[in-house]
C-alpha cells in the first residue's frame, strides 16, 4: 500500500471517505466501517490504495511514521488516533508498562520511608 509523504496533509476527499466510514463508540473507540485487506482498513483513492491506519496516525502527529502501524485497544477496526502506535510509539508504550510496573513494586517501600520519616519529625 502507498505511503504518503510525512507532513502531507490527506486530500479533502480522502478525510471526507474517512468520516463517512466510521463509527464512534461511547468508550473511545473510532470502529472503521469500510473496506478490510486481512486485518487492515483500507481505502481507495482513484488507483491508489491507502492504509488507514497509516493515514490517521500521520495526520495526528504530523511526522514520518515507522514500521507497521498497530492498535495499542487491539479492537481491529479501531482507528482511533489515540489508540495507533507505530514502532517508535510501541517501544515507548513497552518501556512506559516497565517504569510503571517498577514504580507499581516499589511504591510500598517508599510510602513505608515516606511515614517513618514523617513520624520521626513530628
Amino acid at each position: 500500500m502507498d505511503r504518503p509523504e510525512p507532513g502531507s496533509p490527506l486530500p479533502a476527499t480522502l478525510r471526507d471517505l474517512l468520516a463517512n466510514r466510521t463509527t464512534a463508540t461511547d468508550d473511545g473507540h473510532l470502529i472503521w466501517t469500510g473496506p478490510m485487506d486481512r486485518t487492515c482498513p483500507y481505502i481507495k483513492a482513484g488507483r491508489t490504495r491507502y492504509a488507514v491506519r497509516r493515514l490517521v496516525l500521520q495526520e495526528h502527529w504530523g511526522r514520518g511514521l515507522f514500521g507497521d502501524v498497530t492498535t495499542s485497544c487491539r479492537i481491529e477496526r479501531c482507528i482511533a488516533p489515540d489508540h495507533l502506535l507505530d514502532e517508535v510509539g510501541r517501544h515507548n508504550h513497552d518501556a512506559l508498562d516497565v517504569m510503571l510496573a517498577a514504580l507499581d513494586q516499589a511504591m510500598p517501600a517508599l510510602l513505608a520511608r515516606e511515614a517513618a520519616h514523617r513520624a520521626v519529625a513530628a
